[in-house]
């Protein structure tokens, strides 16, 4: 079971500049690997060596930097169980506030 119940929500319209990134962790993750950009195909190809790569976090917060007003923001959790990364889904929001 992958990462799941983004905050903001999936296609979020009315996000703020300051938002933060927040998920349902995954069952018995004991992490997750982030992925961030503004192209949703880099995002869903990314791996730990491309520059959509934001760490991996025990924690199921990211604070993303640099969010600019009208922008369109695409995001990615994978959980990693038992040392096997599950990929998780590409998630969109868009910066209004």
């Amino acid at each position: 079971v992958s990462s799941s119940r983004p905050v903001p929500p999936n296609l979020a319209y009315n996000v703020k500049i300051d938002a933060d990134l927040m998920w349902l962790n995954a069952y018995k993750s004991s992490s997750h690997q982030v992925y961030f950009g503004v192209d949703k195909i880099s995002v869903k190809q990314a791996n730990t060596q491309s520059a959509q790569y934001q760490g991996e976090f025990k924690q199921n917060i990211f604070t993303p930097k640099k969010l600019k007003k009208g922008g369109n923001y695409y995001w990615r959790v994978d959980a990693i169980v038992k040392d096997k990364v599950i990929k998780g889904d590409v998630w969109s929001f868009t910066v209004t506030q």
